[in-house]
């Protein structure tokens, strides 16, 4: 969670209270022998020790010591009034936040805010600045406290909304939090902006601290989406594999997204992993792209394991070469079979050798033919068939076909995702 900065307390005291609330009309009593001052003003006696002149100067000029002993002489006087009381305080208060005394500040204006003295339209101002500083202490219980009478007086009460959620969540509430960052949110879409990176990394953080997966993806891939990163992306495509039921057959396109998504994948065993699962679906060119890829990264051909990438690359390579050969020869058992996903294949094996167009020929007719095991991975296939053609609509409507509830719906829509963007130039 970042921060926010908050303006100086003692800037904003000033602002409120400093100018307007200590001008001799308001206060000075009458030079009259009387019992008891009236209810609002304040006797001769007072008022020559919180004179708003002297008062001003004295600030200006840093006489701190020399404010704070007229303000102690002042609460010195006998039968102060509740009045007189109000006003000493509220110079009190702007002394405190300026010599950074934040526990008196604090102290003071929750006694001014709730004085009956206060004007009511100053009453949400003070109650916003007690509620950035008790934020900036830390404090918050009395955050959420003063936020939420904020929003009892306020035209904007949406205002403390922001500080109200760093509230809640640095108090591990993170029910209240998210409720907090949901009017947020809402609040910003009503202007037709999308939502900030900011926003949608503090949900994610409370998806995550609330154990939510299936929010924690739906915000993940907001973020892939507005603000791509490899960072989030690499988040992204872990996680689907959490989702319920998700089947193993779909790491192959998990796998080949991670790698067009982030250049270079992790590790080695990313790379033998992914050209492993080409070859036993018999995509033998790919494979010997992605074994290459990893020794162009340098993360395979050394190590440990070198001599396991050699035997993995001998055999890429191997393969590749007799499948570029003898592919045409299976063409025709493909077509007269009943079931479209040796079509498909070939099709999808024409499309790695660079054969594009003709490959996405044979992955229509395997489609349009039937593929009774998994249906929907032939339909991410020609998904990703149209990407390589550069064909992004076709892409498009392609994965939006995909409906299976098995993770596949959601590599479906990551891809789309990544379609999009290289669609849009980014």
């Amino acid at each position: 969670m970042s921060h926010t900065r908050f303006a100086r307390i003692s800037v904003l005291l000033a602002a409120l209270l400093g100018a307007a609330a200590f001008t001799a009309p308001a206060y000075a009593a009458e030079e009259k022998k009387e019992a008891a001052p009236a209810a609002n003003t304040v006797r001769p006696e007072v008022f020559k020790l919180i004179d708003a002149a002297v008062f001003k100067d004295l600030m200006a000029q840093k006489k701190y010591d020399d404010v704070k002993a007229r303000l102690a002489q002042a609460m010195a006087i006998p039968n102060l009034t509740p009045f007189e009381e109000y006003a000493i305080n509220n110079q009190r208060m702007v002394l405190a936040s300026t010599t950074g005394d934040n526990k008196t500040t604090l102290e003071i204006l929750e006694k001014v805010v709730h004085s009956p003295f206060l004007p009511k339209t100053e009453v949400p101002r003070l109650l916003e600045v007690m509620v950035s500083l008790y934020f900036n202490e830390k404090n918050y219980p009395k955050t959420i406290a003063a936020a939420k009478e904020f929003q009892t007086v306020s035209d904007s009460p949406n205002k403390v909304n922001p500080t109200l959620y760093r509230a809640y969540a640095y108090s591990n509430d993170y029910v209240n939090a998210k409720a907090t960052l949901d009017l947020l949110m809402a609040e910003s879409a009503k202007g037709g902006k999308p939502a900030s990176k900011e926003d949608l990394n503090n949900l994610a953080f409370l998806a995550n601290k609330m154990k939510d997966d299936a929010l924690y993806v739906k915000t993940l891939e907001q973020i892939v989406t507005l603000y791509p990163s490899e960072e989030y992306w690499l988040d992204l495509l872990n996680r689907v594999r959490r989702v319920p039921g998700y089947a193993q057959p779909l790491d192959l396109f998990v796998l080949r997204l991670q790698m067009l998504v982030t250049k270079q994948l992790p590790d080695e065993f990313y790379y033998t992993d992914l050209a492993e699962l080409d070859m036993l679906e018999g995509f033998f060119t790919e494979a010997k792209q992605v074994v290459d890829a990893g020794y162009q990264a340098n993360l395979l051909g050394t190590g440990n394991n070198a001599a396991k990438h050699k035997a993995l690359r001998d055999k890429a390579n191997k393969a590749s070469a007799d499948d570029i050969k003898n592919i045409a020869a299976g063409e025709a058992s493909a077509a007269k079979a009943k079931d479209g996903i040796g079509l498909v294949k070939t099709g999808y094996a024409y499309v790695t050798m660079g054969q594009i167009d003709k490959g996405l020929g044979f992955m229509q007719q395997g489609i349009a033919k039937g593929v009774a095991k998994r249906p929907d991975d032939a339909k991410l296939l020609l998904g990703i068939a149209y990407y390589k053609a550069k064909k992004y609509d076709e892409a498009i409507k392609t994965f939006a076909e995909v409906k299976a509830n098995d993770g596949s719906l959601e590599v479906a829509r990551f891809w789309t995702i990544k379609v999009k963007q290289e669609q849009a130039g980014k």
